[in-house]
């Protein structure tokens, strides 16, 4: 499925670059109609065009649609203004070193722009908006409460605070900031009650007990937030 997304993805900036060369191709000659000579349009909306369809940010496109604008450019101004010795394009190609500096700055500048362009955006541009989707990521609470149960008992035996700070027992942690209802806030007292209880008391059985109690409150609290 992913392959046929990215084939797709590659027609779809292909299609784009094509487009996008000849409306450069185009707006070139009328440009030049009104006096303006702007050799990088070909190569620039090239890149426009391959970027905004690709629906991605990829460096592999933008090499593509820099080399494609290479191609524009030196196609447009074979186009505009072949050598009078010889019009082909096989002869204007091997005596590019006699194009004129302006030109010659021209072409090499539309490249870089198409590649620039070219690379696109992540999600795309307009026309073709691609929406990033992330995976939903699985919310097990019984199983967290687990998690930070285990890790709350070794806390309190090696120093008598629960220190840790993984994603279990943050989330877990957490949720006594939560004070939205009637019902969470005497919740919230208590759990504040114990946790002072269980910093002044020594280890020992009452001190487990305690901790036993103090997760307790945790599991009402996260019963309470689910409702």
């Amino acid at each position: 499925m992913l392959e046929n997304v990215q084939k797709f993805d590659w027609l779809l900036a292909l299609g784009g670059a094509i487009g996008g060369g000849a409306v450069g191709y185009a707006a070139f000659f009328l440009l030049v109609h009104f006096g303006y000579y702007a050799l990088v349009l070909p190569g620039a909306l090239l890149g426009v065009g391959g970027g905004a369809l690709s629906g991605r940010q990829s460096n592999l496109i933008g090499i593509v649609c820099g080399l494609l604008a290479l191609v524009a450019g030196v196609l447009t101004e074979w186009r505009f203004a072949p050598f009078q010795a010889d019009p082909s394009l096989g002869f204007f190609i091997t005596h590019l070193q006699n194009l004129g500096t302006l030109t010659l700055v021209s072409i090499p500048a539309g490249g870089l722009f198409g590649f620039w362009f070219g690379r696109g955006r992540e999600g795309g541009v307009w026309p073709r908006r691609v929406r990033k989707v992330e995976a939903p990521v699985p919310h097990n609470m019984s199983e967290m409460r687990v998690t930070a149960n285990v890790h709350l008992k070794r806390d309190m035996d090696a120093g008598g605070k629960w220190v840790c700070q993984c994603q279990d027992c943050h989330e877990v942690r957490s949720l006594i900031g939560v004070e939205k209802t009637l019902d969470v806030r005497p919740l919230v007292r208590r759990i504040l009650r114990l946790e002072e209880q269980l910093e002044e008391l020594p280890d020992g059985p009452d001190r487990r007990l305690l901790a036993d109690e103090y997760l307790k409150a945790y599991d009402e609290l996260a019963e309470v937030m689910s409702r």
